[in-house]
């Protein structure tokens, strides 16, 4: 594993655009495992403490509320990890054009 090439998951809405802004988030961790990589923005998926089996608690909520929030103004995520070297998350979000969406609230 330690060889291998780095293993990307996108979850893109459109292309990006010109006008987007992009911040990438990188860190020198264990990476993701595969067996996460497709469950990734799900709620409660970790590699963390008790749920994920690792030595740090973790809720596994932070990347699912990330997705919702990036999601819901247009944005898109891509993660790109390498086994023992880390992980790269590149949030692209729009700059103008879009206005975010919002589920209805129901009365009652």
């Amino acid at each position: 594993q330690w060889g291998r090439a780095p293993r990307t998951r996108q979850d893109h809405l459109e292309a990006a655009r010109p006008n987007d802004v992009v911040i990438a988030f990188t860190d020198t961790g264990s990476g993701v495992p595969d067996h996460v990589m497709d469950r990734l923005f799900e709620p409660f998926v970790t590699t963390k403490g008790p749920l994920g089996g690792g030595p740090l608690a973790g809720t596994g909520l932070g990347l699912s509320v990330s997705y919702g929030i990036v999601k819901n103004h247009g944005g898109t995520i891509e993660v790109e990890t390498r086994a023992g070297k880390g992980s790269t998350f590149t949030v692209r979000l729009p700059l103008e054009g879009l206005e975010p969406s919002y589920p209805e609230a129901k009365a009652g």
